[in-house]
């Protein structure tokens, strides 16, 4: 190498170091932003309130650190910071202008809607976090019966943040995970509703004990935690309605999102000695076919799954094949009857196609929906045949073949 290209070399290295060794001119040190950790959009009237959910790093620690005693700072480590504004974007700053810190949204993975906004419309909500430069759209969407600021405002007992406990729950497999990009392309997509996950603070029950007589007495509690109840149903960007929690999992079973863990369970008639069964799910797969022929379309819902028996309190002796089989077509119809359900509710009471059935019509035969079908499909969806066909299989039975009930013998 001649000296000219040496000479390039060494400035060009130096020039790599220099830029490894220097600052970022935007960077945001820790000690100057309010990171928030979930968003609570709620309506009344024309107002919007947003609320947000900002750590309060000094609360953190000791809880974090281990060993540690003092649950009030872990429950106490956020704080709840509400504006009311005619825009989203004039409410956020009105809290920016009550935080001594520069509000850092990229860590939010939660956004929570109240069933009042909901049900007015939420395009102008999911236009503003579509639209603002720091990244939404990963986070996952939530709505509830009531106001977004009262499930923000609770202190949960187990994690130190609301966020965090959403997270956890909306990973399980259990309840409907919805991101906020699903959730915008479902609103401007043809043939596809929007859906999310139902979040409520629930009461509960403590038993105590009535001094002036004795007796125990269930009495109510204050709010004690957070709970994914089951699902809203939207029909174009408006709220429409609610699924309970089997509902949800009939829902999931059609959407091809019951994850590995969730748990099945069945009745066993008292003509077979009564009793349940428990299993859970090793794996579940949905295959959705749309069907054009005839003078209707159709559409065919083929479901596998394999499932492994964890917990038996019925008679049945799983280690004879043919009451395994019975059980499988027990596990069968229960998932048959709750898919059934759920499409019906949605079908002929909502009319809101949140399956995405027209997105698979459009899917394998394009030239058909965009001629026909997409024109007609608010009208067509109520009424489209569904054949469901369901097959579970015992891949396994635990430890033991033999019921409890028996004594094991």
């Amino acid at each position: 190498m001649d000296g000219f290209h040496r000479g390039w070399c060494v400035l060009l290295a130096c020039c790599a170091a220099s830029l490894l060794l220097s600052g970022c001119w935007s960077r945001n040190e820790i000690n100057d932003i309010a990171v928030v950790t979930a968003i609570g959009i709620d309506k009344q009237k024309d107002q919007y309130t947003v609320s947000l959910q900002v750590p309060i790093s000094r609360l953190l620690g000791p809880a974090i650190s281990g060993g540690g005693t003092n649950t009030k700072l872990v429950s106490d480590a956020a704080r709840t910071i509400s504006e009311t504004g005619a825009t989203i974007m004039e409410a956020y700053r009105k809290i920016q202008q009550k935080v001594p810190r520069e509000i850092y949204f990229t860590h939010s993975r939660i956004i929570i809607f109240g069933q009042e906004l909901a049900q007015s419309g939420i395009l102008p909500v999911m236009d503003f976090f579509e639209r603002y430069r720091q990244p939404q759209l990963a986070s996952y969407i939530l709505v509830t019966k009531g106001k977004a600021l009262d499930v923000l405002s609770y202190k949960p007992k187990i994690e130190s943040l609301d966020g965090h406990q959403f997270r956890e729950e909306l990973t399980n497999g259990s309840v409907l995970a919805v991101h906020a990009k699903d959730f915008m392309n479902a609103l401007m997509n043809d043939g596809i509703e929007p859906s999310a996950g139902q979040v409520e603070v629930i009461s509960g029950y403590n038993r105590r004990k009535k001094e002036t007589t004795g007796q125990n007495l269930d009495l109510p509690d204050e709010k004690t935690t957070i709970a994914m109840l089951g699902t809203a149903v939207f029909k174009d960007d408006k709220l429409v309605g609610w699924l309970d929690d089997e509902e949800t999992r009939g829902l999931l079973w059609i959407k091809n999102e019951v994850k590995s863990g969730s748990v099945i369970t069945v009745a066993v008639p008292e003509t077979e000695g009564g009793g349940t069964i428990s299993a859970q799910l090793n794996a579940c797969k949905t295959k959705v076919t749309p069907n054009i022929g005839g003078d209707e379309p159709s559409l065919g819902l083929r479901i596998n799954s394999g499932v492994e028996i964890y917990e038996n309190n019925s008679r049945l002796d799983l280690s004879d094949p043919r009451t395994v089989e019975k059980v499988e077509k027990m596990m069968e119809a229960a998932a048959l009857s709750r898919i059934g359900e759920v499409l019906d509710k949605v079908q002929k009471e909502w009319r809101a196609d949140i399956f995405g059935f027209g997105d698979a019509f459009y899917r394998k035969y394009p030239k058909v929906w965009n001629q026909e079908l997409k024109k007609q499909w608010d009208d067509r969806f109520p009424y489209l045949p569904v054949r469901i066909t369901v097959q579970v299989k015992v891949v396994g039975t635990g430890l033991s073949n033999k019921s409890y009930r028996d004594g094991f013998k």
